[in-house]
Protein backbone atom coordinates (compact mmCIF):
# COMPACT_ATOMS: atom_id res chain seq x y z
CA UNK A 1 0.00 0.00 0.00
CA UNK A 2 1.46 2.97 -1.13
CA UNK A 3 -0.07 5.85 1.27
CA UNK A 4 1.69 3.24 4.11
CA UNK A 5 5.68 4.21 2.87
CA UNK A 6 4.39 7.87 2.46
CA UNK A 7 4.32 7.60 6.52
CA UNK A 8 6.91 7.67 9.78
CA UNK A 9 7.39 4.54 11.20
CA UNK A 10 5.76 5.82 14.15
CA UNK A 11 2.40 6.98 11.79
CA UNK A 12 2.59 3.46 10.78
CA UNK A 13 2.12 2.09 13.99
CA UNK A 14 -0.71 4.24 14.86
CA UNK A 15 -2.14 3.57 11.62
CA UNK A 16 -2.38 -0.32 11.98
CA UNK A 17 -3.02 0.00 15.38
CA UNK A 18 -6.42 1.71 14.99
CA UNK A 19 -6.91 0.21 11.49
CA UNK A 20 -6.86 -3.12 13.08
CA UNK A 21 -8.49 -2.18 16.55
CA UNK A 22 -11.86 -0.88 14.41
CA UNK A 23 -12.31 -3.94 11.87
CA UNK A 24 -11.79 -6.24 14.77
CA UNK A 25 -14.82 -5.28 16.61
CA UNK A 26 -16.65 -6.21 13.58
CA UNK A 27 -17.92 -9.71 13.18
CA UNK A 28 -17.09 -12.12 10.50
CA UNK A 29 -19.65 -14.01 8.16
CA UNK A 30 -18.31 -16.38 5.29
CA UNK A 31 -21.22 -14.60 3.34
CA UNK A 32 -20.21 -11.14 4.93
CA UNK A 33 -23.11 -8.01 4.28
CA UNK A 34 -20.32 -5.45 4.17
CA UNK A 35 -16.51 -4.99 2.91
CA UNK A 36 -13.59 -2.71 3.85
CA UNK A 37 -12.41 -0.77 0.98
CA UNK A 38 -9.44 2.53 1.05
CA UNK A 39 -9.61 5.90 -0.20
CA UNK A 40 -7.21 8.08 -1.57
CA UNK A 41 -5.60 8.87 1.80
CA UNK A 42 -5.16 5.78 2.45
CA UNK A 43 -8.96 5.76 5.30
CA UNK A 44 -10.17 2.63 5.73
CA UNK A 45 -13.77 2.93 5.07
CA UNK A 46 -17.33 0.00 5.98
CA UNK A 47 -19.38 -0.11 3.05
CA UNK A 48 -22.48 -2.47 2.54
CA UNK A 49 -22.36 -5.19 0.05
CA UNK A 50 -26.50 -5.07 0.00
CA UNK A 51 -29.16 -4.13 1.98
CA UNK A 52 -29.07 -4.51 5.71
CA UNK A 53 -31.77 -4.09 7.57
CA UNK A 54 -32.38 -2.53 11.03
CA UNK A 55 -30.86 -4.25 13.53
CA UNK A 56 -29.02 -6.91 11.35
CA UNK A 57 -25.03 -7.36 12.24
CA UNK A 58 -22.69 -5.56 10.05
CA UNK A 59 -20.42 -8.41 9.04
CA UNK A 60 -17.13 -8.77 6.79
CA UNK A 61 -14.93 -12.01 6.03
CA UNK A 62 -11.86 -12.37 6.74
CA UNK A 63 -10.96 -15.09 4.45
CA UNK A 64 -11.47 -15.83 0.67
CA UNK A 65 -14.80 -16.46 -0.52
CA UNK A 66 -13.68 -19.40 -3.46
CA UNK A 67 -12.92 -21.91 -0.87
CA UNK A 68 -14.68 -24.60 0.33
CA UNK A 69 -16.01 -25.06 3.85
CA UNK A 70 -13.18 -27.37 5.05
CA UNK A 71 -10.50 -24.93 4.06
CA UNK A 72 -11.91 -21.77 5.47
CA UNK A 73 -13.05 -23.72 9.29
CA UNK A 74 -9.73 -24.86 8.95
CA UNK A 75 -7.97 -21.57 8.18
CA UNK A 76 -9.67 -19.14 11.01
CA UNK A 77 -9.47 -21.84 13.33
CA UNK A 78 -5.81 -21.52 12.90
CA UNK A 79 -5.50 -17.82 11.93
CA UNK A 80 -8.55 -16.50 14.02
CA UNK A 81 -8.51 -19.33 16.67
CA UNK A 82 -12.57 -19.82 16.18
CA UNK A 83 -15.08 -22.36 14.50
CA UNK A 84 -17.26 -20.02 12.31
CA UNK A 85 -20.69 -20.58 12.95
CA UNK A 86 -22.40 -18.95 9.97
CA UNK A 87 -24.97 -20.29 7.59
CA UNK A 88 -22.31 -21.11 5.08
CA UNK A 89 -20.36 -23.36 7.50
CA UNK A 90 -23.80 -25.44 8.51
CA UNK A 91 -24.47 -26.31 4.39
CA UNK A 92 -22.82 -28.98 3.08
CA UNK A 93 -23.59 -28.16 -0.42
CA UNK A 94 -22.62 -24.81 -0.04
CA UNK A 95 -25.40 -23.59 -1.10
CA UNK A 96 -25.62 -25.66 -4.22
CA UNK A 97 -21.67 -24.74 -5.16
CA UNK A 98 -20.64 -28.25 -4.39
CA UNK A 99 -17.28 -27.21 -3.90
CA UNK A 100 -16.16 -29.71 -1.53
CA UNK A 101 -17.98 -32.26 -2.81
CA UNK A 102 -16.23 -35.86 -4.79
CA UNK A 103 -18.04 -37.88 -7.07
CA UNK A 104 -19.49 -41.72 -5.34
CA UNK A 105 -17.42 -44.05 -7.00
CA UNK A 106 -20.31 -46.73 -7.05
CA UNK A 107 -22.92 -44.54 -8.63
CA UNK A 108 -21.96 -41.22 -9.74
CA UNK A 109 -23.79 -39.63 -7.28
CA UNK A 110 -22.66 -36.83 -4.88
CA UNK A 111 -20.51 -37.36 -1.78
CA UNK A 112 -20.37 -34.84 1.10
CA UNK A 113 -20.54 -35.14 4.95
CA UNK A 114 -23.64 -34.51 6.53
CA UNK A 115 -22.55 -31.49 8.09
CA UNK A 116 -18.72 -30.21 8.81
CA UNK A 117 -18.72 -30.13 12.46
CA UNK A 118 -19.72 -33.57 13.20
CA UNK A 119 -16.26 -35.74 14.08
CA UNK A 120 -15.29 -38.14 12.46
CA UNK A 121 -16.25 -37.02 9.55
CA UNK A 122 -18.29 -39.50 7.33
CA UNK A 123 -18.94 -38.66 3.73
CA UNK A 124 -22.05 -40.27 2.61
CA UNK A 125 -23.19 -40.33 -0.97
CA UNK A 126 -26.60 -38.61 -1.78
CA UNK A 127 -28.30 -41.56 -4.30
CA UNK A 128 -26.21 -44.93 -2.75
CA UNK A 129 -25.99 -46.28 1.01
CA UNK A 130 -22.01 -45.80 -0.11
CA UNK A 131 -19.84 -43.94 2.56
CA UNK A 132 -16.20 -43.32 3.05
CA UNK A 133 -13.78 -41.74 6.04
CA UNK A 134 -12.84 -38.44 6.27
CA UNK A 135 -9.35 -39.40 5.62
CA UNK A 136 -9.56 -41.71 2.76
CA UNK A 137 -11.14 -38.66 1.09
CA UNK A 138 -8.41 -36.07 2.05
CA UNK A 139 -5.70 -38.87 1.00
CA UNK A 140 -8.11 -38.56 -2.53
CA UNK A 141 -7.86 -35.03 -2.62
CA UNK A 142 -4.09 -34.65 -1.36
CA UNK A 143 -3.51 -36.78 -4.12
CA UNK A 144 -5.06 -34.83 -6.73
CA UNK A 145 -3.46 -31.64 -5.30
CA UNK A 146 -0.16 -32.64 -5.46
CA UNK A 147 -1.25 -33.77 -9.34
CA UNK A 148 -1.57 -30.60 -9.99
CA UNK A 149 1.36 -28.62 -8.15
CA UNK A 150 3.80 -30.96 -9.38
CA UNK A 151 2.84 -29.89 -12.99
CA UNK A 152 2.51 -25.76 -12.08
CA UNK A 153 6.26 -26.16 -10.47
CA UNK A 154 8.10 -28.21 -12.82
CA UNK A 155 10.48 -25.47 -14.69
CA UNK A 156 11.29 -27.83 -17.12
CA UNK A 157 7.92 -28.16 -18.91
CA UNK A 158 7.07 -25.46 -21.42
CA UNK A 159 3.64 -23.59 -21.37
CA UNK A 160 2.39 -26.01 -24.01
CA UNK A 161 3.51 -29.41 -21.79
CA UNK A 162 2.01 -27.69 -18.57
CA UNK A 163 -1.45 -26.86 -20.54
CA UNK A 164 -1.73 -30.74 -21.94
CA UNK A 165 -0.45 -32.17 -18.83
CA UNK A 166 -3.33 -29.85 -16.78
CA UNK A 167 -5.97 -30.53 -19.04
CA UNK A 168 -5.14 -33.98 -18.74
CA UNK A 169 -6.23 -33.99 -14.94
CA UNK A 170 -8.71 -32.53 -15.57
CA UNK A 171 -10.32 -34.96 -17.97
CA UNK A 172 -9.63 -37.39 -15.54
CA UNK A 173 -10.56 -36.20 -12.29
CA UNK A 174 -13.39 -33.71 -13.07
CA UNK A 175 -17.03 -35.19 -12.68
CA UNK A 176 -15.25 -38.68 -12.37
CA UNK A 177 -12.91 -38.08 -8.96
CA UNK A 178 -14.25 -34.62 -8.00
CA UNK A 179 -17.51 -32.53 -8.51
CA UNK A 180 -15.89 -30.27 -11.46
CA UNK A 181 -16.39 -27.71 -9.20
CA UNK A 182 -14.43 -29.04 -6.61
CA UNK A 183 -11.97 -26.57 -5.06
CA UNK A 184 -9.36 -28.57 -6.05
CA UNK A 185 -10.78 -28.27 -9.68
CA UNK A 186 -11.52 -24.68 -9.78
CA UNK A 187 -7.87 -23.86 -8.70
CA UNK A 188 -6.54 -26.04 -11.24
CA UNK A 189 -8.70 -24.46 -13.77
CA UNK A 190 -7.24 -20.70 -13.01
CA UNK A 191 -4.11 -22.55 -13.50
CA UNK A 192 -4.83 -23.34 -16.99
CA UNK A 193 -6.39 -20.25 -17.23
CA UNK A 194 -3.38 -18.36 -16.74
CA UNK A 195 -1.02 -20.70 -18.96
CA UNK A 196 -2.75 -20.35 -21.96
CA UNK A 197 -1.56 -18.81 -24.52
CA UNK A 198 -4.92 -16.33 -25.53
CA UNK A 199 -2.70 -13.84 -27.74
CA UNK A 200 -2.39 -16.08 -30.45
CA UNK A 201 -4.88 -19.12 -29.71
CA UNK A 202 -8.88 -18.13 -30.01
CA UNK A 203 -10.23 -21.70 -28.72
CA UNK A 204 -7.50 -20.47 -25.23
CA UNK A 205 -9.03 -17.39 -25.09
CA UNK A 206 -12.40 -18.45 -25.27
CA UNK A 207 -11.44 -21.38 -22.51
CA UNK A 208 -10.23 -18.05 -20.12
CA UNK A 209 -13.38 -16.20 -20.46
CA UNK A 210 -15.32 -19.55 -19.53
CA UNK A 211 -13.41 -19.94 -16.35
CA UNK A 212 -14.20 -16.28 -15.54
CA UNK A 213 -17.35 -16.90 -16.10
CA UNK A 214 -17.98 -20.24 -14.14
CA UNK A 215 -16.11 -18.16 -11.38
CA UNK A 216 -18.83 -15.44 -11.59
CA UNK A 217 -21.60 -17.66 -11.20
CA UNK A 218 -20.59 -19.38 -8.06
CA UNK A 219 -19.94 -15.92 -6.43
CA UNK A 220 -23.39 -15.41 -7.57
CA UNK A 221 -24.73 -18.43 -6.18
CA UNK A 222 -23.02 -17.68 -3.29
CA UNK A 223 -23.56 -14.45 -2.27
CA UNK A 224 -26.93 -13.52 -4.62
CA UNK A 225 -26.66 -11.41 -7.90
CA UNK A 226 -27.00 -8.72 -6.17
CA UNK A 227 -23.76 -8.34 -3.54
CA UNK A 228 -21.09 -6.34 -4.72
CA UNK A 229 -18.35 -7.83 -3.41
CA UNK A 230 -14.61 -6.81 -4.38
CA UNK A 231 -14.12 -9.77 -5.78
CA UNK A 232 -16.75 -9.81 -8.18
CA UNK A 233 -15.94 -6.45 -9.31
CA UNK A 234 -12.06 -8.04 -10.06
CA UNK A 235 -13.76 -10.89 -12.12
CA UNK A 236 -15.17 -8.70 -13.99
CA UNK A 237 -12.76 -6.36 -14.71
CA UNK A 238 -10.83 -9.69 -15.29
CA UNK A 239 -13.79 -10.95 -18.05
CA UNK A 240 -13.86 -7.21 -19.59
CA UNK A 241 -10.26 -7.22 -20.31
CA UNK A 242 -10.34 -11.00 -21.79
CA UNK A 243 -13.88 -9.71 -23.68
CA UNK A 244 -11.39 -7.10 -24.94
CA UNK A 245 -8.91 -9.41 -26.25
CA UNK A 246 -11.54 -11.86 -28.03
CA UNK A 247 -12.86 -8.44 -30.06
CA UNK A 248 -9.50 -7.36 -30.94
CA UNK A 249 -9.45 -11.38 -32.54
CA UNK A 250 -12.02 -11.59 -34.19
CA UNK A 251 -11.54 -8.23 -35.98
CA UNK A 252 -7.83 -9.06 -36.97
CA UNK A 253 -9.17 -12.51 -38.71
CA UNK A 254 -12.20 -10.45 -40.26
CA UNK A 255 -15.03 -12.55 -37.84
CA UNK A 256 -16.60 -9.98 -36.87
CA UNK A 257 -20.50 -9.86 -37.82
CA UNK A 258 -23.72 -7.75 -36.88
CA UNK A 259 -24.84 -10.50 -34.40
CA UNK A 260 -21.48 -11.19 -32.24
CA UNK A 261 -20.59 -6.96 -32.70
CA UNK A 262 -24.31 -6.52 -30.76
CA UNK A 263 -23.70 -9.55 -27.87
CA UNK A 264 -20.04 -8.80 -27.27
CA UNK A 265 -20.29 -5.21 -27.24
CA UNK A 266 -23.58 -5.48 -24.58
CA UNK A 267 -21.60 -7.83 -22.91
CA UNK A 268 -18.34 -5.82 -22.63
CA UNK A 269 -20.54 -2.61 -21.40
CA UNK A 270 -22.06 -4.58 -18.68
CA UNK A 271 -18.95 -6.04 -17.38
CA UNK A 272 -17.03 -2.59 -16.76
CA UNK A 273 -20.01 -1.05 -15.57
CA UNK A 274 -20.21 -3.27 -12.91
CA UNK A 275 -16.97 -3.44 -12.07
CA UNK A 276 -16.98 0.28 -12.09
CA UNK A 277 -19.50 0.52 -9.47
CA UNK A 278 -18.34 -2.02 -7.51
CA UNK A 279 -14.92 -0.42 -7.29
CA UNK A 280 -14.49 2.97 -7.98
CA UNK A 281 -14.52 3.98 -4.78
CA UNK A 282 -11.53 1.42 -3.66
CA UNK A 283 -8.10 2.66 -4.21
CA UNK A 284 -6.41 -0.45 -2.92
CA UNK A 285 -7.22 -1.77 -6.81
CA UNK A 286 -4.62 -2.49 -9.16
CA UNK A 287 -3.66 0.95 -10.99
CA UNK A 288 -4.75 -0.51 -14.09
CA UNK A 289 -8.24 -1.00 -13.47
CA UNK A 290 -8.29 2.49 -11.65
CA UNK A 291 -7.13 4.36 -14.87
CA UNK A 292 -9.46 2.17 -16.81
CA UNK A 293 -12.20 3.35 -14.55
CA UNK A 294 -11.41 6.93 -14.47
CA UNK A 295 -11.53 6.94 -18.08
CA UNK A 296 -15.15 5.35 -18.00
CA UNK A 297 -15.90 7.82 -15.64
CA UNK A 298 -14.51 10.59 -17.68
CA UNK A 299 -16.24 9.79 -20.80
CA UNK A 300 -19.95 9.43 -18.68
CA UNK A 301 -19.38 12.99 -17.88
CA UNK A 302 -18.56 14.46 -21.14
CA UNK A 303 -21.34 12.55 -22.76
Amino acid sequence: MIFLEERSKKSVTQFCLTFFSAMSMVNHSCLPNARVIFDPQGNANLVAKKDIKSGENVTITYCTLLTNTLTRLQKLKKSKFFTCQCQLCHDPREKGTLMSALICPKCQGTLLPEAFFLQPLEWKCDKCPFITTDDKVQKLIDAVRNQVNAVCSNPRMMPSEKVQELESILKKRSGKVLSPTNQVMLDLKIELANSYDATKDFAHLQRRIDIIKERLDILEKLEGEDVDSRLKGFLLFRLHNLLVARITMLHKTKAMNEKNTKELGQELSKSLTDATRILYHDHGCPQQLMDTIAEVLQVNDNA
